[in-house]
């Protein structure tokens, strides 16, 4: 370890640790992009699908909770109407929900369905068969 110090009553020690904290931050960068790179294809419907899936997740943790997953209360949570339509989908998809309410007594069935449902999209490298479930009227667009 490195001593501080200390000339004319100013020390090193902070410009110590920030040089620390720069290489750690740098050490988390390029492992991120490492983790990225492994990843499947990060085409825009690919990272739609993966926050489709975040926001499936969360609206199921919520309806267990005893809440409805309504377009309101899930817009009170922070998915906007899009986001909503296009998780709402995917619960659609994973045989989770009916159109109506989800069907699935059990927590943990319903997040295997819903995880085995994105894994074999995820793995696939394309959401076609969720695009295909959202109406026309919200279906997300390529920028």
């Amino acid at each position: 370890m490195i001593k501080p110090v200390t000339v004319n009553g100013h020390s090193n020690e902070k410009d110590r640790q920030l040089d620390q904290l720069t290489l750690k931050v740098a050490d988390l960068q390029a492992e991120n992009t490492q983790l990225r790179r492994k990843l499947p294809k990060s085409t825009v419907d690919m990272r739609r699908l993966r926050q489709a899936y975040r926001d499936a997740k969360a609206m199921l943790v919520h309806r267990f909770s005893g809440y409805s997953i309504s377009r309101a209360n899930c817009l009170a949570l922070g998915i906007p109407e899009r986001r909503w339509t296009t998780a709402r989908a995917l619960l659609r998809l994973a045989t989770v929900h009916d159109g109506n309410d989800v069907v699935i007594e059990e927590f943990d069935q319903a997040t295997t369905l819903l995880s085995g449902t994105f894994e074999s999209m995820e793995r696939a490298g394309n959401a076609e068969r969720l695009k295909l479930r959202v109406p026309v009227s919200r279906l997300w667009r390529s920028r």
